[in-house]
């Protein structure tokens, strides 16, 4: 008894579940998925790339988004993006 207890509510717990449907999230421009789709392919063909320990980020100055790929294993610094997509310059004038 107690297994076709467990059996349906494993049954019924699977059949209950709803598959979530992926929506485009308004806050990542295309670009910056399209890049991301780019990385994960690259990691499914070479998995020990160095894109296994990057990520990128997101930071919010003066209204705006700005996003930056920071890999651990570069030294390099990271170029920093505005939300077109465009390498944002320190340099700017209204920095």
């Amino acid at each position: 008894m107690k297994r076709i207890i467990l059996l349906f509510s494993l049954a019924l717990i699977i059949l209950s579940c709803e598959k979530a449907k992926i929506e485009p999230n308004p806050e990542i421009p295309n670009w910056l998925e399209d890049r991301i789709s780019q990385d994960e392919e690259t990691l499914k063909t070479n998995p020990k790339s160095a894109l296994n320990v990057s990520a990128w980020i997101r930071y919010t100055y003066n209204g705006n988004y700005y996003f930056e790929f920071v890999n651990l294993l570069s030294s390099m610094g990271p170029p920093i993006y505005k939300q077109d997509g465009t390498i944002f310059f320190y340099t700017d004038k209204n920095f």
